[in-house]
């Protein structure tokens, strides 16, 4: 094999695509739940492709890698999962089934098979092993469809004796089905999922008009110019992605209980501070209950701290599935919860609440064979009712001072009605100035 001295030039752009998969490694180990594995042989593939062009003397060998190298990693974009590192078995499968035969109808026509009738038998066989590895897999029969129309539609050029607009028809709809895959699959309202879309789609239109550029040779440099201009927004695309994901999580974790996974007290602060906002604009009423768990220290003291972080995540995950999407339950520190609704406005609504809240609590909790029982101390206070007379205007003062002031007084009638609790509330409002509940 031959190498060119004109493509001597190209080495240090060659080079760039193992420098970006170094980078995209580099950072999967701080992105453990996403399927990275998919980009890095995507990108493999592409390089491939690159290193084919290359060789020279070899016109049907390198044609035939570039295209397969292509088709391979368009193959593995399709194959991104989004949030996970593997594949179910059967997925793997049905891919490998059915992009077998789309090879084969690339290798046809990198070594330069003419006539229709290889391209119709590789075509058919295509429909074949789409249909029964979708009757295997059970599922996904409005996609298949679609991609058997795809293949049916191949068929008429093949039949007029265009077999480039069969091959790269097949690339066409590898990566408009990849980038469909990314719509889907990545978060949305991001740059780099734009970056990547971006990318997808003009590959996808680059594959699409290529056989009319071999007929008008004078775009080829062009065309070859936005082929390579691509792979690089690819990565650039992957690599935001995994940027704007970590700061999505580091964000996610600087508002939410490590532990149990709801809202922490921060997030509570930010959360409970716009309701009341809200409640000021519209004369809308909130209520805010404390709860502090009763027995949670002597399940700490009798089966460990394991037991006790169990007892905590089984009453965050029965709180949040007991209780309305919109109604806020958040982790105050310790064995301390806080829920915040907008429906229980009345005295008796409030009531009904705790009731239903210790209910929930007072159900046993399995560990490690045993039955761990807690019961739930819990205040309410209600907005604006319960700050009304210790403001000057519920509806000027600043929300961050009644907020203060809502779980001041949440926090005392919970404190008043614990077991230990040697002062009734009455006591409690008499010890503790109603002004200063303000400051």
């Amino acid at each position: 094999m031959q190498i060119d001295p004109s493509t001597i030039a190209n080495i240090p752009d060659l080079m760039a695509m193992p420098i970006m998969m170094g980078l995209l490694h580099s950072m999967r180990n701080r992105q453990q739940k996403l399927d990275t594995r998919s980009w890095l042989f995507a990108l493999g593939f592409i390089f491939l492709a690159q290193v084919s062009l290359l060789l020279h003397g070899h016109s049907h060998l390198q044609l035939t890698l570039v295209l397969t190298g292509e088709l391979l990693a368009g193959l593995a974009f399709a194959s991104y999962q989004g949030n996970s590192n593997s594949f179910r078995e059967f997925d793997l499968t049905y891919l490998a089934a059915n992009g077998l035969g789309l090879l084969v109808l690339e290798c046809l026509y990198g070594f330069g098979a003419q006539g229709p009738a290889p391209y119709l038998a590789a075509l058919a066989g295509c429909l074949v092993v789409l249909v029964l590895s979708t009757r295997w897999r059970g599922q996904e029969v409005p996609r298949a469809a679609l991609f058997g129309g795809g293949l049916a539609l191949l068929a008429i050029p093949a039949l007029l004796g265009h077999v480039a607009m069969v091959a790269y028809g097949v690339l066409t709809g590898v990566y408009a089905y990849a980038a469909w895959n990314f719509r889907s699959r990545l978060p949305a309202k991001t740059v780099g999922k734009l970056a990547i879309l971006i990318s997808m789609t003009l590959l996808a239109l680059c594959y699409a008009t290529h056989p009319w550029v071999l007929q008008h040779l004078e775009y080829e440099s062009l065309a070859e110019q936005l082929w390579r201009m691509q792979k690089y927004f690819v990565c650039v695309g992957m690599l935001l992605v995994l940027v704007e994901n970590q700061a999505a999580r580091n964000q996610y974790l600087a508002m939410h209980d490590q532990l149990t996974g709801i809202p922490n007290r921060r997030m509570l602060d930010t959360t409970l501070k716009g309701e009341i906002e809200w409640a000021q604009r519209g004369g809308g009423r909130l209520t805010l209950t404390m709860i502090d768990l009763n027995g949670f220290k002597q399940v700490n003291d009798t089966h460990g701290h394991l037991a006790g972080d169990h007892v905590l995540h089984e009453v965050a995950k029965r709180l949040r599935h007991h209780l309305r999407a919109t109604e806020l339950v958040a982790r105050m520190g310790g064995d301390e919860f806080v829920v915040v609704t907008r429906a229980a406005v009345s005295e008796d609504a409030v009531q009904a609440l705790e009731v239903s809240l210790r209910k929930w609590i007072r159900e046993p909790i399995d560990w490690d064979g045993k039955r761990l029982w807690i019961d739930g101390s819990m205040g309410s206070a209600k907005f604006p009712d319960d700050v009304a007379r210790w403001s000057d205007d519920v509806a000027q003062d600043p929300a961050e001072k009644l907020a203060g002031a809502l779980l001041r007084i949440a926090d005392m009638r919970m404190y008043a009605h614990k077991p230990s609790s040697r002062q009734g509330l009455a006591e409690l409002e008499q010890l503790f100035p109603t002004r200063s509940l303000l400051q």
